[in-house]
């Protein structure tokens, strides 16, 4: 499930297909989409592998608990025996729950037990804290000991329009953001590595019989005899013959 669109996305960071490359080439309108929804997809399972959950929007879940048994003294149930908290959040329904009563070498025999209502008694409870719900068994049907020997079938997530998906979704484009911007980071830094090499005369101005104006090496000295004029650097960039100023070509 995304978290955000396309037009999130746009609107809030700026970008345009313009500022993206794809094989040193401008994107097309169609790759700019698939790119774009590549994006999102990333940004929203990356909000949903930190925050431990399958999806915050409403979905079905079938999840798998293990029985404690009898953890008390002289074989006898303790309150947190008796209780199960459910992953996802926040919990809309439970649909079932079901023990296993066979032993764990044999073929699961799923027991189906039932909620408590207005109307009829049942096995248990669902109480909502803070969020979280939990099922408490109230009759004598507690699972027994054992690995994934109970199974809650539920719906869980918020609603499209609540102010947690607001949240979400606002995470969600700031993380896209960071994404793009980092593959922008290495876009602008391959071009300058494609482009790192330039003639000096881009970065200074000079006549055929002296050096008058030096731009982007100011830190070099210049020293000058009747012979020869020539910068003082372990690159030695360019050298003055005759009546001719001979450009070398520099790596910067």
């Amino acid at each position: 499930m995304a978290y955000c669109s396309q037009t999130d996305i746009l609107a809030y960071t700026g970008f345009t297909r313009t500022d993206f490359l794809i094989d040193g080439s401008e994107m097309s309108l169609a790759e700019w989409a698939d790119f774009l929804d590549l994006i999102i997809d990333d940004a929203s399972q990356i909000v949903n592998r930190y925050c431990n959950v399958i999806e915050f929007t409403s979905h079905a879940v079938t999840e798998y608990h293990n029985g404690r048994g009898a953890t008390g003294d002289n074989d006898t149930y303790l309150d947190s025996d008796k209780v199960f908290t459910l992953r996802e959040l926040p919990v809309i329904t439970v649909s079932a729950l079901a023990r296993n009563v066979e032993s764990a070498e044999a073929i699961p025999d799923w027991e189906t037990l039932s909620a408590v209502s207005e109307s009829a008694a049942g096995d248990y409870l669902l109480e909502t804290r803070y969020e979280l719900t939990h099922i408490r068994i109230v009759s004598g049907n507690v699972p027994r000991n054992g690995y994934n020997n109970v199974r809650v079938t539920y719906t869980a997530g918020y609603s499209s329009t609540s102010n947690e998906m607001k949240d979400i979704r606002l995470a969600t484009i700031r993380i896209a953001q960071n994404l793009l911007l980092q593959k922008k980071k290495i876009q602008e830094a391959t071009s300058i590595r494609a482009s790192g090499i330039r003639d000096i005369h881009r970065c200074l101005v000079y006549s055929t019989n002296r050096l008058y104006s030096l731009t982007r090496l100011k830190p070099y000295l210049i020293d000058t005899d009747a012979n020869s004029l020539h910068l003082i650097s372990t690159s030695n960039p360019f050298f003055y013959h005759g009546n001719q100023i001979i450009l070398k070509r520099i790596q910067y």
